[in-house]
């Protein structure tokens, strides 16, 4: 008898042993502590990788390394739609659109371009003052270039004056102008604000430059323009289209196939994307690199530990684990993602994105739609379970569309975001969001660790969950979810 039991237990670890999957998880078991995680962000965040910009030499380092860290772990990478652990996502660099005007009435600066159409030569132009809704009466501006005054001589803030050049660019095109040019002479930090936005290049995932209405803004010395409304003169003008550059990138992707002979055909997904913002000007401490530690070097390191606990404790739903190029440019690397699935989007129950902005409440970890899926309870529970209180986005701002779990809900996909814990855009926030003070060496890692262990065990009670998480009944994306999945 002794000889059977003797032998019954040792058929029982070898099975164990052999088959992870008949392990049973336990919160208290994951393999997650702050020294660990401090490590992983020291590389992730670190100046060498140059703020991880999208076709930069840095940020295909960080997809290597995290192929290669998720492959350390015994995550597969998928079987069809990669190139090992990377899906290559096609982006196309838009160059900012060039402008420049020639006129004796006034002496300019410098030309910024806002939206550009070919425009070359000598053109018939009519000045309208501020360009108010009664200058744009009945005045004959079909084909000619409409010039104004930024802003509406009221108020001389950067928003009152970007509104009122839409209210102009809307009359003039309606009216049949050319192209409208403003002269600005507000303040110059405005200026070199705008400058940086809409001169430096830009990602999309089109290989063409949309033509539009061309809008330039010139800055003057000073705002004081001999010309009265109504006068009609010569100017020379040159609008250049953006030249377009194909840039190459990755999605990285690892698989963990489920333990259910059925439930393993769902896939729940776990994202967060890798890119930042580079490199930019130096701030006062001479720091010049956008590390990004929190955004979303936390977002990363949460969605990689939970491969390594998924290699050891598998869910009876299958797990993908998605690092997702491109979020700070447009969310285009999981647009591109939705466009192209590597898994079958309709195979795909759940996805559960990880973005940070920042950290001003080391209580709770918000869940960016929260109500909005029936998997609320158990982002309730995992976050108890490690002392802290699941919450709901708390600013009115419209998070969840925000970031690349809205391409996923678009389709149909349920997919709420989770974030370190806040209460608002304060000063805690701003301070390091889209900052160079976002570095490894101010993060809160015994928070951190809490945070990643509750994300963990969420995928867990949902990966194993007998029902399938779904839309809360009359979400706004609950009838493309009824269409993706046929219900």
């Amino acid at each position: 008898m002794f000889q059977s039991i003797k032998a019954f237990a040792l058929l029982f670890l070898f099975f164990s042993c052999a088959f992870p999957s008949m392990a049973q998880f336990n919160p208290k078991n994951i393999d997650v502590n702050p020294v660990k995680l401090e490590g992983q962000m020291n590389f992730f965040a670190s100046d060498e990788l140059r703020g991880r910009d999208v076709g930069t030499p840095e940020i295909d380092i960080a997809a290597k390394w995290l192929a290669a860290t998720m492959q350390s772990f015994g995550v597969q990478s998928p079987k069809t739609g990669t190139s090992g652990y990377f899906q290559e996502v096609l982006l196309y660099k838009k160059s900012a659109p060039t402008a420049k005007v020639s006129a004796e009435k006034w002496e300019a600066r410098a030309s910024l371009a806002f939206s550009a159409n070919r425009i070359s030569g000598q053109q018939e132009a009519i000045f309208l003052g501020y360009g108010s809704e009664k200058d744009f009466e009945n005045t004959a501006i079909k084909g000619k270039v409409v010039i104004t005054l930024a802003g509406n001589g009221e108020s001389g803030d950067l928003r009152s004056n970007m509104g009122a050049m839409q209210q102009k660019k809307a009359l003039a095109e309606q009216k049949g102008a050319k192209a409208l040019v403003e002269l600005y002479s507000g303040d110059a930090k405005d200026w070199d604000k705008l400058d940086h936005h809409y001169s430096s290049d830009k990602l999309q995932l089109e290989s063409t430059a949309v033509e539009e209405f061309p809008v330039v803004w010139q800055q003057l010395d000073a705002g004081v323009v001999d010309m009265n409304p109504g006068t009609i003169f010569e100017i020379e003008m040159e609008v250049t289209l953006p030249k377009m550059t194909l840039v190459k990138s990755k999605n990285v992707i690892g698989i963990v196939e489920g333990t259910d002979a059925k439930l393993k055909n769902e896939f729940v997904l776990y994202t967060a994307h890798y890119d930042h913002i580079g490199v930019g000007l130096p701030n006062a401490e001479g720091d010049s690199i956008y590390n990004g530690a929190r955004d979303n070097g936390s977002g990363v390191l949460a969605v990689l530990n939970a491969a390594e606990q998924m290699t050891k404790t598998p869910t009876k739903r299958s797990a993908a684990f998605l690092f997702l190029t491109a979020e700070e440019k447009g969310i285009l690397g999981s647009k591109w993602y939705v466009e192209h699935p590597v898994i079958p989007l309709e195979n795909s129950v759940f996805v559960l994105n990880n973005d940070s902005g920042g950290l001003n409440d080391p209580s709770t970890i918000t869940v960016i739609g929260l109500h909005r899926t029936s998997a609320e309870r158990h982002f309730v529970k995992a976050a108890k379970t490690f002392n802290l209180t699941a919450k709901k986005d708390p600013t009115n701002f419209g998070l969840f569309d925000r970031s690349d779990n809205v391409s996923f809900a678009q389709k149909g996909i349920p997919a709420p975001m989770l974030s370190l814990g806040f209460t608002g855009f304060d000063e805690e926030i701003t301070k390091y969001y889209h900052q160079q003070a976002d570095n490894p060496e101010n993060m809160d890692y015994e928070y951190l660790n809490q945070y990643v262990k509750a994300f963990i065990y969420s995928g867990q009670l949902i990966g194993n969950d007998k029902k399938r998480p779904y839309w809360t009944s009359g979400d706004k994306y609950e009838n493309a979810g009824n269409k993706l999945y046929g219900f």
